[in-house]
């Protein structure tokens, strides 16, 4: 496994990088824009802006096949979102608090 080191807006992320890496996702220092932005690898080219969090975002992880991104945020929630289409598809509420860490585990069947 590699890492990618994702500078952008002044933070800093490490993503794992098991296969070939598409997206680079940022939020601003604080993130108290409460947007996501996702960018091409490739081409460093701005490809979204996720809206939706009303809080700021504290954590953001991307699954292992890189096509889906969860977002933590200070509004006690978590967003699933579509990185080839940029939609949320779930938005997780029910935490007490800010959900300050997020992890994908790797699923694999006995």
């Amino acid at each position: 496994m590699s890492w990618l080191i994702v500078s952008l807006d002044l933070l800093c992320y490490c993503l794992p990088s098991f296969l070939s890496v598409k997206f680079l996702v940022s939020i601003s220092q604080g993130a108290d824009d409460k947007l996501v932005k996702v960018w091409s690898a490739v081409s460093g080219r701005l490809l979204a802006t996720l809206r939706g969090h009303d809080g700021e975002i504290v954590d953001l992880t991307v699954n292992y096949e890189n096509t889906l991104l969860a977002s933590g945020s200070c509004d006690k929630s978590v967003r699933i979102w579509c990185l080839k289409t940029t939609v949320c598809l779930y938005v997780l509420h029910g935490h007490g608090l800010t959900v300050s860490s997020l992890q994908v585990c790797i699923y694999a069947p006995c």
